[in-house]
This record gives structure tokens, C-alpha cells and sequence, in this order.
């Protein structure tokens, strides 16, 4: 996973079930005027949802919320107890990492 990747995806973890404009996330990760540039939250977006299909085709962490922007939503699992949890699976990209990304 690239930086940026994980930045995004790090950033909508931390905001479980909020809804971000792709101008939002833009100014957010790239942190510079974002006019013209969503599609490149388009294409992060797009890398992150590949890379957990590869782990598990049904994992959809992150929604689309059409017309609005994009929204993290944590899988759940439930453990030995019965207890809800957040899940997310171990990275087989870590300590990989893209300087372009």
C-alpha cells in the first residue's frame, strides 16, 4: 500500500460512517488546492478497495455515498464472547511503500 493510500485510508478509519467530499479528502491527504485533482481520490479509492478484495472479495470497507462523496464503514465480526467488533485485516503491504504515492 502507498503512502497516500494508507493515509486515506487511515484518515476515513479515524471517521467511521462520515461522509467525505472528494474535495475534502483531497485538501486532507494532499493537502493543496484540489480543484480539478478529485479524480485522484477516485483512483486511491479505487487501489484500497482492490487490495482488500484480494484479501477477501466480500470486505467493502469503503462506500461511496453517491453524489456526496466517500464514507469508511468498519467490518464487523463478532468474537468467541458474542462481542461486536471492529475488524480490519493485517496489511501483507506493510513496509511497503510508494514515495510517488
Amino acid at each position: 500500500m502507498t503512502n497516500k493510500e494508507f493515509e486515506l485510508l487511515y484518515f476515513l478509519a479515524g471517521h467511521p460512517d462520515e461522509v467525505f467530499s472528494k474535495e475534502q479528502l483531497f485538501d486532507r491527504i494532499w493537502q493543496y488546492n484540489s480543484l480539478g485533482e478529485t479524480s485522484t481520490v477516485t483512483v486511491h479509492v479505487n487501489r484500497i478497495r482492490d487490495k482488500f478484495k484480494e484479501l477477501d472479495s466480500n470486505l467493502d470497507l469503503i462506500h461511496t455515498v453517491w453524489g456526496r462523496g466517500y464514507r469508511f464503514v468498519p467490518a464487523t465480526v463478532r468474537d468467541v464472547t458474542g462481542v461486536q467488533t471492529c475488524a480490519l485485516p493485517i496489511s501483507p503491504w506493510r513496509g511497503q511503500s510508494d514515495s510517488h504515492g
